[in-house]
């Protein structure tokens, strides 16, 4: 599970993290660096791996975690080399918020049905939609093995459709 440096989402985190866990998968947590992460709402979680250290082959899946913080990746390049690596070995890509944004400029929801957060101007839906994303007004959706939800009260239901593909 990917967070951002500061204020990710902690709901969106823990109810998505609880959903995984409960079905049996481990997590672990990573960011941009090492070290304790601080949500929006003030949970404090520690960041086990930096995105150096992520090796796909090691992982069934990447989650990336919204937030008012995890927009500073939509344009971070290592955020968008993340996920098409685990695109790219045919690893589960899930994001939720506005964390789906980050998989759009990476390229590789271009011709994929996804979901965004928006913020009642139709901002990200339309900014998910110039990187060619098919963008669908539901809280959670699936396409292959891309996972895309729209925010916090999407979390739970988003982490047990992760948890429905690392079974099948």
């Amino acid at each position: 599970m990917i967070i951002a440096e500061d204020n990710f989402q902690d709901i969106e985190f823990s109810e998505t993290r609880k959903a995984i866990l409960n079905n049996g998968f481990n997590v672990k947590i990573a960011s941009k660096s090492k070290g304790i992460k601080k949500g929006v709402l003030g949970l404090e979680i520690n960041a086990e791996l930096s995105f150096d250290e992520i090796d796909e082959n090691k992982f069934d899946a990447i989650v990336f975690i919204g937030g008012p913080g995890a927009a500073r990746y939509i344009k971070d390049e290592k955020a968008w080399k993340l996920a098409r690596k685990f695109f790219e070995a045919n690893k589960i890509v899930a994001a939720i918020c506005i964390a789906p944004l980050i998989l759009a400029y990476s390229g590789i929801l271009k011709g994929k049905k996804a979901t965004v957060w928006d913020d009642g101007k139709q901002t990200q839906i339309k900014e998910l939609q110039s990187k060619k994303a098919l963008f669908q007004n539901e809280k959670v959706l699936i396409d292959g093995k891309i996972i895309t939800a729209n925010g916090p009260p999407a979390a739970k239901k988003f982490g047990e459709n992760i948890a429905l593909l690392l079974k099948s």
